[in-house]
């Protein structure tokens, strides 16, 4: 067993590795779930399917805060959109990245979307009774949504302090005043409902399901209660509704963004399906005259998310490497205060991860040395046993033995870093610091892939770099294999996040110091030895 060998152990070993995290991330990471009871006999009045066209046109009344603009319609006093003003849906692509995204849809008979990046719309239902944050009560009660509620202002400006909006709702003896609370500095509004009969009541999130944009990225409901999170996949929500009681918060996640719904005492929770692609949640249930809620609408900032309840930080989900992932933002966080550029803080996250595996790497480069050393007796071996395979594995390890040397030493820096790896992943698919985070030139999302594909072919590049730099050892059919290696990563690589790729890419830079490094030392080493 050469070099060579240890070092196509090293990537089998990677490569299994990958995929038994991804899969055990998958199919068997699964969060505490909040308690589920029974329905109770009082129900709300479910949602309908959306009506195409109303007798009526409704009014609507526009609220403008330095982080959004709001607008509510008459019809349900519902939430018509919500557009966060410091953050857009896409960034816009450098002229090289143009031309090359260009190139490759002509090539593919697509055409390349060049419109100019929009605020983020959290409202992604557009007819009147799917859109989010109507009220819903108990069936028998005489609320008719097409009775337009009236609007103490059409133009709300937040600027400086609080401001309040009423609105108000009156028919066949049911009196209805909602009070909404607004601040200029958060994106938590402060919503109170007063009735003139004491009833359960309801406040519903309404959304789609089928927008996300990577494997990871999700678009669904997450329940928050005393004894953890539940992320409930939409496929599992049918037309007949899930319910869930005793929870603190009802979440409508939305990658990197949510929209969040807080009682004053712990609530009920009924899911539900209006169609394929659009789901709702109903919150509440308490009996009164009276009922508070909060309500965030915005990024998945910790900060911000504090400003609504410590809870709430629990809609951030890492996944499997949380422990690592939150470091990392941590260290990264630090140094960013002194770059500035989230793309210099993964590179000297690489090199600090570089620095504690130092000792482990130094030894198994010394361990690779040790085994080019044993290479013409492994070949010996191999000519005098090679009838006997069993005999041969026992005298190489005999071998191995003798010279204390461990076979696998080179695979473990490389093991030990791939939690590193997967944390980062993670943090680029889920922290709201990373997401359009620019580096430098083409690359101007770092939560993306690289839209010219140079981040990916330098890697691959200096994966070969590192293999010139290996000595060649083992049979031909496997330095052959090796060859392709880096093709294999680079093509693995071409749609990873560009942050992920510098990472590895700035990991093997410095790699590649260190073994030059080792390599000269070491031929100082054998010429002062000859000396």
């Amino acid at each position: 067993m050469g070099e060579k060998d240890t070092f196509l152990r090293m990537i089998i070993a990677l490569a299994l590795s990958i995929l038994i995290l991804i899969i055990f991330e998958h199919f068997f990471f699964k969060p505490s779930p909040p308690p589920q009871k029974t329905e109770e006999p009082s129900q709300p009045l479910l949602p309908s399917k959306g009506k195409e066209d109303l007798p009526q046109q409704f009014g609507e009344v526009v609220i403008e805060t330095p982080l959004y603009r709001m607008v509510l319609s008459e019809y349900g006093g519902r939430l018509k959109s919500l557009t966060l003003k410091h953050y857009k849906d896409k960034v816009e692509l450098h002229p090289l990245s143009k031309a090359i995204q260009g190139f490759i849809a002509k090539i593919l008979g697509k055409k390349l979307d060049l419109s100019p990046p929009k605020p983020v719309e959290l409202v992604s239902t557009q007819k009147l009774n799917e859109l989010p944050l109507g009220l819903l009560l108990e069936q028998g009660l005489p609320y008719n949504e097409e009775i337009p509620w009236r609007f103490s202002k059409t133009f709300l400006e937040v600027n400086g302090k609080p401001e309040e909006l009423k609105m108000t709702w009156e028919w066949e003896g049911l009196f209805i005043e909602r009070t909404l609370k607004f601040y200029p500095d958060t994106y938590v509004i402060d919503a109170e409902i007063k009735l003139n009969r004491e009833i359960p009541l309801y406040l519903s999130w309404i959304g789609r399901t089928d927008l996300k944009g990577s494997y990871y990225g999700f678009f669904g409901p997450v329940l928050i209660g005393p004894e953890g999170r539940l992320k409930i996949k939409p496929k599992k929500i049918g037309s007949e509704p899930l319910t869930f009681q005793d929870l603190n918060l009802f979440v409508f996640d939305q990658d990197y963004f949510a929209s969040i719904i807080k009682a004053e005492e712990k609530g009920k929770i009924l899911l539900g399906r209006i169609n394929e692609a659009v789901i709702y949640g109903l919150f509440g249930g308490e009996k009164s005259q009276r009922h508070h809620f909060q309500i965030y609408l915005g990024p998945k900032d910790e900060k911000e998310l504090e400003k609504l309840s410590p809870l709430a930080k629990k809609v951030i989900d890492y996944g499997t490497f949380g422990l690592i992932a939150i470091p990392i933002l941590k260290f990264m966080q630090l140094t960013h205060r002194l770059t500035g550029n989230w793309g210099l803080d993964i590179i000297l996250l690489a090199l600090l991860i570089k620095l504690i595996f130092l000792w482990p790497t130094q030894k198994s480069y010394e361990a690779m040395k040790e085994m080019q050393k044993i290479a013409p007796e492994l070949k010996m071996l191999q000519k005098k046993y090679g009838h006997d395979k069993e005999r041969l594995q026992k005298e190489i390890m005999e071998l191995y033995r003798r010279r204390r040397i461990n076979p696998l030493s080179g695979c473990l820096p490389l093991l030990l870093q791939l939690p590193v790896f997967f944390a980062l992943y993670r943090a680029l698919l889920v922290s709201i610091n990373l997401r359009h985070a620019p580096f430098v030139l083409w690359i101007r999302d770092l939560s993306s892939k690289d839209p010219t594909y140079i981040t990916p072919i330098l890697m691959g590049l200096s994966m070969i770099l590192q293999q010139k730099l290996t000595p060649q050892q083992g049979d031909p059919a496997q330095q052959k294999l090796m060859l392709f290696m880096p093709i294999i990563f680079t093509l693995l690589f071409l749609n990873f996040p560009s942050g992920l790729v510098l990472y590895w890419l700035a990991s093997n830079v410095f790699g590649i110091i260190h073994q030059l490094y080792v390599l000269r030392r070491g031929k100082n080493v054998d010429h002062r030895e000859r000396g």
